[in-house]
């Protein structure tokens, strides 16, 4: 897992703010976010402020991963996140004739990856 560039603030192609993705791997297509349940004390509007924000980093073209404080104790479930979000934007970027061949592909790897963890 590459390390990822910290705080990095991303716009729309015309400029327009969309936020700052916590983590982000731009060459993989994937933002990282680490959910402090603090950022929801604001009810239910803070709930949808964060729909939108991730609907638009998605619009951005990136897939989007969160974890929360227990599950960075057991990073294996962070990784495996991780790697599903890399395969997912892989897929979105192949023209859509190689789209089969590359899903499975990505699946036959995500599983050995995850059997030899698990080993």
């Amino acid at each position: 897992m590459p390390a990822p560039v910290l705080q990095k603030e991303l716009r729309t192609p015309d400029g327009h703010f969309v936020g700052r993705a916590g983590f982000l791997w731009e060459d993989e297509g994937v933002v990282g976010e680490f959910d402090d349940m603090g950022k929801y004390d604001g009810g239910i509007e803070a709930v949808r402020r964060e729909q939108r924000r991730e609907g638009a980093l998605r619009e951005l073209g990136f897939e989007v991963v969160r974890w929360t404080w227990p599950e960075l104790f057991r990073f294996d479930v962070v990784r495996v996140r991780f790697d599903r979000a890399v395969a997912r934007a892989r897929r979105q970027s192949l023209p859509p004739s190689s789209s089969a061949a590359a899903i499975a592909e990505a699946d036959d790897e995500l599983a050995r990856r995850w059997v030899v963890r698990t080993l």
